[in-house]
């Protein structure tokens, strides 16, 4: 697992239906096996991810969803420091 802090992801970058990776404001591209967003299901469906990755009904939902609080906590289990 690494941490960038302080750096925008401008793109969830998905292929064969699946998350590989993400390219930040920069231009830089990260790979990875996984991908994991932090900011709310509006915010990662509705601008990080291309609409035409996901299925129509699916992005109807998220248009619809109505967002209050800006938090969240992904509750995790590692076994050292990253």
């Amino acid at each position: 697992m690494e941490l960038r802090c302080g750096m925008g992801v401008e793109e969830i970058l998905i292929r064969d239906g699946g998350a590989y990776g993400v390219r930040l404001t920069g231009g830089q591209e990260i790979h990875a096996k996984r991908v994991v967003s932090n900011l709310s299901a509006k915010v990662t469906f509705g601008n990080l991810v291309a609409r035409e990755h996901l299925p129509n009904e699916f992005m109807e939902d998220i248009d619809g969803f109505r967002t209050r609080g800006m938090s969240f906590k992904p509750p995790c289990a590692i076994d050292s420091l990253p």
